[in-house]
């Protein structure tokens, strides 16, 4: 083994953690370097100086088998002392970053309960114009069957957008709904399945 020297990653780990305001992604990336250097030690073959055959040989794998114990010393106080320096940072972002934070949840909710405004209109208006069909079909009687009510396709958008209820009659059902809306004679789009009231 050559002269143990401070190997890019370690400078880079300690260049980061004399620095305060050294950004997460930083020192993960730094943290990062570290550990690669600590498998490739971990790689290395097993100095066994007891197994020398010479003197000269002794000392070499006795110094080698130190320097690989201090480089991974160093290397795991490095390792955590960038942990530490991670959740600091972490920290510190996340108390400087508080009142956008907060902005930014707002807003998304401001988005949301917009979006609920908007769907629920949109259902209510579906309701309306189901309930209308409804009526159309009751009054056409049987001089509108196979003329006046929704396809059976209008029909399965208005299941899968749950636009029915209870105002439509007792019991609401997939079924009922069916009956009362969807063209006589029309073949349903799916197999009839029972459906909750809204």
């Amino acid at each position: 083994m050559t002269d143990l020297n401070d190997s890019p990653a370690i400078e880079r780990a300690n260049e980061l953690l004399a620095d305060t305001t050294a950004s997460v992604d930083a020192l993960q990336a730094a943290q990062r370097g570290i550990s690669d250097q600590m498998r490739e030690v971990q790689a290395q073959p097993r100095i066994e100086p007891a197994m020398a055959t010479s003197v000269a040989e002794h000392k070499r794998m006795t110094a080698e088998l130190e320097q690989q114990g201090v480089l991974s010393g160093i290397l795991s106080r490095l390792y955590g002392r960038l942990n530490d320096a991670i959740q600091r940072a972490t920290a510190r972002d996340a108390i400087d970053g508080a009142d956008q934070s907060r902005k930014d949840l707002a807003k998304a909710l401001d988005t949301l309960e917009a979006a609920q405004r908007k769907a629920d209109a949109a259902r209510a208006e579906v309701i309306t114009h189901t309930k209308l069909m409804q009526r159309d079909k009751t009054a056409a009687g049987l001089h509108g069957k196979g003329i006046v009510g929704a396809s059976p396709e209008l029909v399965e958008r208005i299941i899968a957008a749950g636009a029915f209820d209870a105002r439509m009659g007792e019991q609401t059902s997939i079924n009922a709904l069916r009956v009362k809306v969807q063209i006589d004679g029309a073949k349903p789009a799916v197999e009839t399945k029972q459906a909750e009231r809204a």
